[in-house]
């Protein structure tokens, strides 16, 4: 297909037939899932998707008219959500969140680690403490492991749970002016192959 400029690529929302949602219908009931940085794109679609298999899904992100219109959208579908507006890298929000989600939901089976934030610029240009350096590391990589760690205890105990962290290739290639998004994949990346081995 030619472009023109000024043109844009033809937006497609399939999927592939292998992981079309409705191959999952139900497969999922009585499960419970946390999807974080759901209110939008990877997110977003991510929870429909969980929603159309059955599972009851916690939304979580920090824009709360989203979240509503999210969760407004999966009842429509006959589907299960709450809305849990809350900044992943907050001190003290993990326990806050699965707290929140075992009382309203019951026990997390799934956590899909999806919030996340990029930070494009050359390392000599950022502040002198790098603190926008280190809150991609805060959101990229200290929250998804707190959010592990907080739910862990239950799924070992009850012998079942899956955790899942969205990554990026940036994780394994190199990238110039994005040393805090590449670094941040690449450790959550490693973090989840040591816990793996650990596990």
């Amino acid at each position: 297909m030619a472009l023109s400029a000024g043109s844009t690529l033809p937006e497609v929302s399939e999927t592939y037939d292998a992981i079309a949602p409705a191959k999952y219908a139900g497969k999922l009931q009585d499960k419970v899932v946390i999807v974080t940085g759901s209110s939008s794109g990877i997110g977003r679609s991510i929870s429909k998707a969980f929603a159309a298999a059955g599972a009851s899904v916690a939304v979580v992100a920090r824009r709360e008219k989203d979240l509503l219109t999210l969760v407004d959208e999966i009842k429509s579908a006959n589907g299960k959500a709450i809305p849990i507006v809350a900044d992943v890298a907050a001190k003290g929000a993990a326990q806050k969140i699965v707290a929140q989600v075992e009382k309203e939901l019951g026990p997390v089976d799934i956590l899909v680690n999806n919030a996340g934030i990029s930070r494009l610029g050359p390392l000599e240009g950022e502040d002198e403490d790098l603190d926008i350096w280190w809150h991609v590391h805060e959101v990229n990589v200290r929250a998804p492991v707190a959010l592990i760690r907080a739910v862990l205890p239950s799924m070992l105990k009850r012998n079942t749970g899956v955790l899942i962290t969205t990554g990026s290739a940036v994780a394994t290639i190199t990238v110039p002016v994005m040393t805090a998004y590449s670094s941040s994949k690449a450790a959550i990346s490693k973090f989840h192959e040591s816990l793996t081995e650990e596990l």
